[in-house]
Protein backbone atom coordinates (compact mmCIF):
# COMPACT_ATOMS: atom_id res chain seq x y z
CA UNK A 1 0.00 0.00 0.00
CA UNK A 2 1.08 3.57 -0.63
CA UNK A 3 0.15 6.94 0.77
CA UNK A 4 0.48 10.44 -0.59
CA UNK A 5 2.95 12.71 1.16
CA UNK A 6 2.35 16.38 0.25
CA UNK A 7 5.19 17.69 -1.88
CA UNK A 8 6.77 14.25 -2.12
CA UNK A 9 4.39 12.12 -4.14
CA UNK A 10 3.73 8.60 -2.94
CA UNK A 11 5.65 6.60 -0.41
CA UNK A 12 5.16 3.07 0.84
CA UNK A 13 3.18 3.05 4.06
CA UNK A 14 5.44 2.41 7.01
CA UNK A 15 8.63 3.64 5.36
CA UNK A 16 9.87 5.82 8.21
CA UNK A 17 13.43 6.46 9.27
CA UNK A 18 14.35 5.75 12.89
CA UNK A 19 13.45 9.33 13.85
CA UNK A 20 9.89 8.77 12.59
CA UNK A 21 9.99 10.81 9.37
CA UNK A 22 8.49 9.46 6.13
CA UNK A 23 11.08 8.69 3.48
CA UNK A 24 10.97 8.45 -0.28
CA UNK A 25 13.34 7.05 -2.85
CA UNK A 26 15.54 9.67 -4.53
CA UNK A 27 15.22 9.78 -8.28
CA UNK A 28 18.92 10.22 -9.03
CA UNK A 29 20.69 7.98 -6.51
CA UNK A 30 18.53 5.05 -5.44
CA UNK A 31 18.91 6.30 -1.85
CA UNK A 32 16.11 7.08 0.59
CA UNK A 33 15.59 10.64 1.83
CA UNK A 34 13.32 12.37 4.37
CA UNK A 35 13.58 15.86 2.79
CA UNK A 36 14.29 17.57 6.12
CA UNK A 37 16.34 20.78 6.24
CA UNK A 38 18.88 19.97 8.93
CA UNK A 39 21.75 22.26 7.95
CA UNK A 40 25.16 21.65 6.44
CA UNK A 41 26.70 20.78 9.79
CA UNK A 42 24.23 17.90 10.20
CA UNK A 43 24.66 16.66 6.61
CA UNK A 44 28.27 17.37 5.58
CA UNK A 45 28.86 17.81 1.86
CA UNK A 46 25.25 18.81 1.22
CA UNK A 47 23.13 21.92 0.88
CA UNK A 48 21.72 21.08 4.31
CA UNK A 49 18.72 19.11 3.05
CA UNK A 50 18.32 15.35 3.15
CA UNK A 51 17.64 14.70 -0.53
CA UNK A 52 15.15 14.95 -2.09
CA UNK A 53 16.71 13.64 -5.30
CA UNK A 54 20.45 13.37 -4.73
CA UNK A 55 23.27 14.20 -2.35
CA UNK A 56 24.13 12.85 1.07
CA UNK A 57 21.53 11.46 3.43
CA UNK A 58 20.93 12.58 7.00
CA UNK A 59 22.22 10.14 9.64
CA UNK A 60 18.74 8.67 10.24
CA UNK A 61 18.11 7.96 6.55
CA UNK A 62 21.62 6.49 6.20
CA UNK A 63 20.82 4.07 9.05
CA UNK A 64 17.56 3.15 7.31
CA UNK A 65 19.47 2.51 4.06
CA UNK A 66 22.03 0.31 5.86
CA UNK A 67 19.27 -1.72 7.56
CA UNK A 68 17.50 -2.14 4.21
CA UNK A 69 20.69 -3.43 2.57
CA UNK A 70 21.17 -5.92 5.42
CA UNK A 71 17.60 -7.21 5.05
CA UNK A 72 18.06 -7.58 1.29
CA UNK A 73 21.25 -9.61 1.79
CA UNK A 74 19.53 -11.84 4.37
CA UNK A 75 16.60 -12.49 2.02
CA UNK A 76 18.73 -13.09 -1.09
CA UNK A 77 18.43 -16.58 -2.59
CA UNK A 78 21.27 -19.01 -2.13
CA UNK A 79 23.77 -18.92 -4.98
CA UNK A 80 24.64 -22.05 -6.86
CA UNK A 81 23.04 -25.01 -8.55
CA UNK A 82 20.32 -25.85 -6.02
CA UNK A 83 16.99 -26.07 -7.83
CA UNK A 84 14.67 -25.92 -4.86
CA UNK A 85 13.45 -29.49 -5.41
CA UNK A 86 13.80 -30.64 -1.82
CA UNK A 87 15.78 -29.83 1.32
CA UNK A 88 19.14 -28.14 0.92
CA UNK A 89 22.15 -27.52 3.11
CA UNK A 90 25.52 -25.87 2.67
CA UNK A 91 28.90 -27.56 2.53
CA UNK A 92 32.00 -26.30 4.36
CA UNK A 93 32.64 -23.73 1.62
CA UNK A 94 29.11 -22.32 1.96
CA UNK A 95 27.84 -23.71 -1.34
CA UNK A 96 24.37 -25.25 -1.35
CA UNK A 97 24.16 -29.04 -1.68
CA UNK A 98 21.12 -31.23 -2.24
CA UNK A 99 20.33 -33.56 0.66
CA UNK A 100 19.53 -37.17 -0.19
CA UNK A 101 16.19 -38.59 0.84
CA UNK A 102 17.78 -41.63 2.54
Amino acid sequence: PTSYVPGRGTTSVGNLNDEGYPITLGTDTGLHYCWRLLGRAAIPGSDGQCGPNNGPQCASCARYQAALATRERELAPLPGPWTGAGPAACNDEGSPVQLSSQ
